[in-house]
């Protein structure tokens, strides 16, 4: 009995335990078990490591119970070689990791920013805006084409975004693909929209990438979805994407008379259908009067919008 504590079996035990611990972990990250299992994936690891060694630990009491103390000392010598080789690559591995997320962190600060909205005459508008709720939840996910019979838990994420909030109380952002670009991007004002294309009970279908259309799911848990008339009235201004073929009018009406001042503001004051009332302003903000705007036509916007001032 005594011989299973001797220091060469004790350290024994010791290596394989820990060395045996990093081969379950690789072997997840290998075979791909705890991929897109979100919050799920750490405790995956941690499973198959914690077996793989428990496994090895009952193996190397095999090995003390059955093989003299010339072959342990052997064994706990390539233990040991087997051990620094895993951690110069963990410690590889993590560094690289590390250095990916700075340059996914400098990626993403320096995304996009669309302060003003500039639709092309023939791009979709979509049903509105997607807001991340940043109050509340550090990270969003996005999903691939769900299922939208069932719930957004049973759904595994192909990516998502991190934020953390700034020594200054800005929230900014630590991880996000490389493929993300949101319609509007500004998080020192807490600007970031992304355009909605589709809404389901759980789901928001949106435009990742403003730049190349790309498409994937938020949880309408994870934010807010505000549809373009209650977006638009709080926007700060709105101006004509084409001057020459768009009036203000006295009324909502295209056969009614057009305002006749001078004016470099207009604001969203009030919406009915396809018309917006806007309230005119010249510079130094002094109010002139209203008029009515068409804001749309079909599904494409009539109009660019300015979110600051």
């Amino acid at each position: 009995m005594k011989r299973f504590f001797k220091p060469a079996c004790l350290l024994l035990y010791l290596l394989t335990i820990i060395v045996f611990f990093f081969i379950g972990a690789s072997f997840v990250g290998i075979t791909g078990l705890a991929k897109n299992q979100g919050l799920a994936g750490g405790a995956i690891v941690f499973f198959y490591a914690i077996n793989f060694s428990f496994f090895a630990l009952i193996a190397s009491i095999l090995v003390v119970s059955r093989f003299p103390p010339s072959v342990i000392v052997k064994v706990n010598k390539i233990l040991s070689i087997s051990l620094i080789i895993l951690i110069v690559i963990f410690t590889y591995l993590f560094l690289q990791r590390k250095k990916a997320k700075a340059e996914t962190k400098v990626s993403a600060n320096s995304l996009f920013v669309q302060q003003d909205n500039d639709a092309g005459e023939n791009e979709s508008m979509g049903m509105g805006l997607f807001y991340p709720d940043l109050s509340e939840k550090n990270v969003m996910y996005f999903y691939g084409n769900p299922n939208t019979s069932k719930a957004v838990i049973e759904h595994p994420p192909i990516d998502s975004i991190v934020f953390y909030k700034t020594e200054h109380g800005n929230m900014d952002i630590s991880y996000a693909p490389p493929w993300l670009v949101p319609e509007h991007l500004k998080l020192d004002y807490g600007i970031i929209y992304f355009k909605v294309l589709s809404i389901s009970r759980d789901f928001a279908e949106v435009i990742v990438n403003s730049t190349n259309s790309k498409v994937a799911y938020v949880s309408r848990f994870s934010g807010t979805v505000t549809l373009w008339p209650e977006f638009l009235l709080g926007v700060y201004s709105v101006e004509f994407i084409s001057e020459t073929e768009q009036s203000v009018f006295i009324k909502p009406l295209a056969h009614a008379s057009e305002v006749n001042i001078k004016y470099e503001i207009m604001q969203p004051k009030v919406i009915k259908g396809d018309w917006m009332q806007v309230e005119l302003f010249l510079d130094g903000f002094v109010s002139v009067g209203f008029g009515w705007i068409k804001w749309k036509a079909g599904d494409r916007h009539l109009l660019r919008y300015s979110l600051l001032c």
